[in-house]
């Protein structure tokens, strides 16, 4: 009888877990033709469109946000985080605390206020991210041939 118990409260467990982060991860989204999860709104309401130029910039502001959250760019393009804020940020691919959904996409250690950090996405797909010393804070690329 007890293990019963427990092995239905680990299963209630798994999928409370499962419910609470699917967002945050991506996960059960659905994906368009060409594998993207589709863009969504920023915090301001407006997406970041795709650009021509070779370079998107996200700053990092006093609330520890990513702004804006979700930017769309090209194969081959770079993504340059500004800490705009008065903490140490981290820039990382998703999934704290391991990275492991792009390695290559890590800062590698806390920017202080007024540095920045580059990236430039070669792998197309929806990526993830966060901020390492502070994981509430994420934000997404999306990168297209």
């Amino acid at each position: 009888m007890k293990k019963t118990v427990l092995i239905i409260v680990i299963v209630l467990v798994a999928a409370s877990a499962f419910l609470f982060f699917k967002d945050f991860f991506g996960l059960g989204k659905s994906q368009n033709e060409n594998g993207l999860v589709p863009p969504v709104a920023d915090s301001s309401g407006m997406k970041q469109e795709m650009s021509n130029a070779s370079e998107v910039v996200v700053t990092v502001n006093e609330n520890s946000e990513f702004v804006p959250k979700v930017v769309n760019v090209k194969k081959g393009d770079k993504v340059t985080w500004i800490n705009k804020s008065s903490k140490a940020v981290w820039p990382a691919s998703a999934m704290h605390p391991t990275h492991l959904l792009y390695p290559e996409f890590d800062a590698l250690r806390g920017l202080k206020p007024g540095e920045n950090y580059s990236f430039v996405f070669e792998k197309v797909g929806s990526w993830k991210y966060h901020d390492h010393l502070n994981p509430s804070s994420f934000g997404t690329v999306e990168v297209a041939e």
